[in-house]
C-alpha cells in the first residue's frame, strides 16, 4: 500500500471508529488532507505515525535518518511481514489452502525460509478448518490453523505491552510538524490539526496516552491520538499552563 493510500486509510478507520462527521474533501501535502465536519466547516487535517520508544515516520527521508528517530523497530516488523507474505504466495502457488500461521523464533534461519515445505511434510493442506498442528523446530515454532482467510504473522511483532505513558513520543510526534504549521495555514487558513496515528497491530505501536495527560499543542487547532485500525479514538487535551509546563 503506498504512502497516501495508508494515510487515508488511517483517516478512514479513525472517522469510521470515532463516529465522526467528517468529509475527506481534498488530499495532497502539507496538509495531507482538507476535511469538511457539517458541525464546524472545513480544516486541514496532518498525519504523523508514531512508534513506543521515540521516533516518527518521515517517509521522503533517507533510511539512516529513519533508524535515528527510533523507528527501526517498524522497519524490522515491516521486513519479517514481507517475508512471510513471500512465503506464503509460494506455499498457497504450490496448491497449499489458506492458513492462519504464527511464527514464533529466528526469521534469518534456514527453518524460517523453508516454512512452505515444513506446512507441506506435516499435513497442514490436509487440516480442516478450524483445526490446527504445532510444528517445533529447532529455531522456530510454527502454529497452523486451517482457516479460510490467509494470516502469517512473527508472534514477537503483535505481541507486547501498551505504553500508557508515551510522553515522549507524543511531544516528538508533535514537535516534528509543529515547524511546519505556519506553511499549513498559508495554504490552508488557520484552522489546521493533527492527527496521530499508532499502528498497535505491532508492537512498535502499542502506545496509548491515558486521559490525564497534557500537552503543549504548538498551535495546532486540535490534536488527536488513534489506535489503528480498531480504535480508540481520543482527542488529546493540549491546554498548557502559563508557566511553559503541561499540566499531568
Amino acid at each position: 500500500m503506498k504512502q497516501k493510500e495508508l494515510e487515508r486509510y488511517h483517516l478512514e478507520q479513525a472517522i469510521r471508529s470515532g463516529r465522526l462527521d467528517w468529509k475527506i474533501v481534498a488530499e495532497g501535502e502539507s496538509p495531507d488532507f482538507m476535511v469538511d465536519s457539517p458541525g464546524g466547516g472545513a480544516f486541514g487535517l496532518e498525519l504523523v505515525t508514531v512508534y513506543r520508544g521515540g521516533g516518527v515516520e518521515e517517509p521522503k527521508v533517507r533510511s539512516a535518518k529513519k533508524i535515528a528517530t527510533g523507528a527501526w523497530s517498524k522497519k524490522k516488523e515491516q521486513k519479517r511481514s514481507i517475508q512471510l507474505q513471500k512465503l506464503r504466495s509460494s506455499y498457497e502457488a504450490s496448491g497449499g489452502p489458506p492458513l492462519s500461521v504464527k511464527v514464533l523464533g529466528n526469521p534469518n534461519s534456514p527453518d524460517f525460509r523453508d516454512i512452505p515445505r515444513h506446512l507441506a511434510e506435516n499435513g497442514a493442506g490436509e487440516l480442516e478448518i478450524g483445526n490446527q498442528i504445532r510444528i517445533g523446530l529447532p529455531s522456530i515454532i510454527i502454529h497452523a490453523t486451517r482457516s479460510d482467510r490467509a494470516i502469517w504473522i512473527m508472534i514477537e511483532d503483535v505481541v507486547g505491552w501498551v505504553n500508557l505513558e508515551p510522553r515522549k513520543e507524543v511531544e516528538a510526534a508533535i514537535s516534528s510538524k509543529a515547524s511546519k504549521l505556519s506553511a499549513y495555514q498559508e495554504r490552508v487558513g488557520a484552522d489546521v490539526r493533527l492527527l496521530i496515528i499508532a499502528e498497535d497491530r505491532f508492537n512498535s505501536g502499542k502506545l496509548r496516552p491515558h486521559n490525564r495527560m497534557s500537552f503543549n499543542g504548538h498551535g495546532f487547532r486540535e490534536i488527536y491520538f488513534f489506535n489503528s485500525p480498531s480504535g480508540p479514538f481520543q482527542t488529546l487535551d493540549i491546554r498548557a499552563a502559563s508557566d511553559g509546563h503541561i499540566e499531568v
